[in-house]
């Protein structure tokens, strides 16, 4: 509920799901009340919202896990984030493959951009959230300041060293 065009995505998703005899599950809520009421941001509430969801679903359909999409990329952004605020060696861990034996993160090995053009080979047209492309939050000044500059004037190969750092975190 706080981008406009959320109920065209949630609409395009069931569409999907329909199509391919895929059960849906979705719920509204407002983020920005949330926040607020817990004086606490946008982004932290809405990933807080999400998990509970996510909860329910599993309970409800007696399932044992849940799959989120978090990317090789979403890992690299978050190890730096860590320590851009000053993480001590817990952080650099990032975004582990599993989590509580229940999330599972089966893309955690593509990049971005090879899923990106895993769809345009595949003609899958998938949705795009114009607010990762807003450079207000850190993650995405991250995403599309830093990265793009680390790239060019320091690594190519930002995104595989900060997952090489981030496996050698968790032996």
């Amino acid at each position: 509920m706080i981008r406009e065009e959320a109920g065209e995505d949630e609409e395009f998703v069931k569409k999907y799901c329909e199509k391919r005899e895929i059960k849906f599950f979705s719920k509204r809520v407002d983020i920005q009340k949330i926040a607020n009421e817990n004086k606490m941001g946008t982004e932290e509430t809405g990933r807080e919202e999400r998990y509970k969801f996510f909860l329910e679903v599993l309970k409800e359909n007696n399932a044992n896990k849940i799959a989120t999409a978090h990317t090789k990329s979403d890992n690299a952004e978050t190890v730096l984030m860590n320590i851009l605020r000053g993480t001590g060696t817990s952080g650099l861990k990032g975004i582990q493959p599993k989590r509580d034996e229940i999330y599972i993160r089966p893309l955690i090995e593509a990049t971005r951009e090879e899923i990106e053009k895993y769809c345009e080979e595949n003609k899958l047209n998938p949705r795009h959230d114009k607010t990762n492309d807003e450079i207000v939050y850190t993650r995405n000044k991250i995403r599309n300041i830093l990265f793009p500059f680390l790239k060019i004037a320091f690594n190519p190969n930002i995104v595989d060293t900060l997952n090489r750092l981030s496996r050698f975190s968790n032996s």
